[in-house]
């Protein structure tokens, strides 16, 4: 008797388990920034995501300026983003995470 109780609770506690975990692996992945798929992408996924993730840069509403200075300010703390790539990078930035206007 007992140990048809015990195996009809851990049946339950395996069950809610999986349940929850599966709930918890949709919520994760419904809940990641989606990044356009332009120029820019690349250079913000490489450089970018290696000290921030997607959801900090997806919430900023900077324009283009402020975006500027940020990806500067970045490069000056080792950020590997060439020359060539900066104009790119803050053009994806401010078009895609920009001030609504």
């Amino acid at each position: 008797m007992v140990t048809a109780h015990m195996n009809k609770t851990f049946a339950k506690m395996a069950l809610w388990f999986w349940v929850t975990a599966a709930l918890a692996a949709v919520a994760f992945a419904a809940g990641r920034a989606q990044l356009p798929d332009e120029p820019g992408k690349k250079i913000l996924e490489g450089a970018c995501t290696a000290c921030h993730n997607l959801d900090r840069i997806a919430s900023k509403q900077y324009d283009k300026d402020s975006w500027d200075g940020i990806v500067q300010s970045m490069r000056d703390k080792g950020a590997l983003v060439s020359d060539d790539e900066a104009p790119v990078l803050v053009e994806y930035l401010a078009k895609n995470f920009g001030k609504p206007q």
